[in-house]
């Protein structure tokens, strides 16, 4: 008898505790297909929409996956009784995260040297620096100009693969000078003492300061300090050179009237303009000459050639000498 409740007694027990060891059915309801279980972090299986497992009583986290989707999460506490959870993945699928941007590209040196000290480098049309120039870019094309006051401007074009070095020699800017006369003549053109040319002269300059000499039989030097910055004209009018006379009325001639005469007697007219004095300057060329006295009048003409002064002598004629 007693081995019998014994064994009864045994039975219960195990009955006990196969039914403690019972596991609990978790089922998992999805509206995407295939997104991935996970419990307590490791993969379980996949929706189907369903997912179903048996697990031992007690409390489980639970993520639902998919790409393109957010997460969906929730902690779970299991007994005897099945549960089931309800797994909704977002509408709206998560946009991809964007590539990472691609590396920087590598730069390269670039130096530059010039015949200009402190000359101006510009690289794509903005400043960059001066002579000596070293400066590091990324590898492409780049419209480089070397520019230095009272130079004309150095221009290239770079394509920057690796290391770069230039010189840059800047060459004296010049502008274009012409000189005309407005006389009809052609006259000898010197510049700062040198000989250059005839009229009209065309030729070019560098900027700065220069004495012009214009020079012509006959005429007066024209001479002009300028000042060359740019292009320039200069329009000229040669003046006639002048000789220096002096009239003279021989004693014969002052005393043909019966008695002594006087300068101060006669009017003295030179060209149709009265002659406040007996000396002066004139022209080369012919000239006439008048003399007046009371109701006596005296007329000639004479040519006086450039040289020296000259002596205007009337003896009704006129004797240059």
């Amino acid at each position: 008898m007693k081995r019998y409740i014994g064994l009864i007694l045994l039975v219960c027990l195990l009955v006990s505790g196969l039914s403690a060891q019972a596991k609990t059915a978790l089922t998992i309801q999805s509206n995407v297909h295939g997104a991935r279980v996970y419990i307590e972090d490791k993969l379980a299986g996949y929706t189907n929409p369903n997912f179903s497992v048996l697990l031992l009583p007690g409390t489980y986290k639970v993520r639902v996956s998919m790409d393109g989707y957010p997460d969906f999460s929730t902690t779970v506490v299991l007994g005897n009784t099945p549960v089931t959870i309800i797994a909704t993945l977002g509408n709206t699928p998560v946009p991809p995260a964007p590539p990472p941007p691609p590396p920087p590209p590598r730069a390269h040196l670039l130096q530059i040297q010039s015949n200009v000290a402190g000359a101006q480098v510009y690289i794509n049309g903005s400043y960059a620096g001066t002579v000596p120039f070293a400066v590091s870019y990324p590898a492409g094309s780049y419209q480089i100009e070397v520019r230095a006051p009272g130079y004309d401007s150095y221009f290239r074009t770079v394509q920057l693969t690796g290391p770069v070095s230039f010189f840059a020699s800047l060459l004296r800017a010049t502008f274009p000078v012409s000189i005309n006369l407005n006389n009809n003549i052609r006259a000898a053109v010197y510049i700062d003492d040198s000989y250059v040319g005839q009229t009209p002269y065309y030729g070019f300059l560098s900027p700065g300061s220069y004495t012009i000499r214009i020079s012509a039989t006959g005429y007066r030097d024209y001479v002009e300090r300028i000042r060359v910055n740019g292009p320039m004209t200069l329009q000229i009018v040669l003046q006639p050179a002048l000789v220096e006379y002096e009239v003279r009325l021989p004693q014969s001639f002052m005393d043909m009237f019966g008695r002594k005469l006087d300068m101060k007697d006669f009017d003295i007219y030179i060209d149709n303009k009265y002659q406040k004095s007996l000396r002066g300057v004139l022209e080369p060329g012919t000239h006439t000459l008048a003399i007046e006295f009371r109701n006596f009048r005296f007329e000639t003409q004479f040519e006086v050639r450039l040289g020296n002064p000259v002596v205007i002598e009337p003896f009704f004629g006129v004797m240059v000498r």
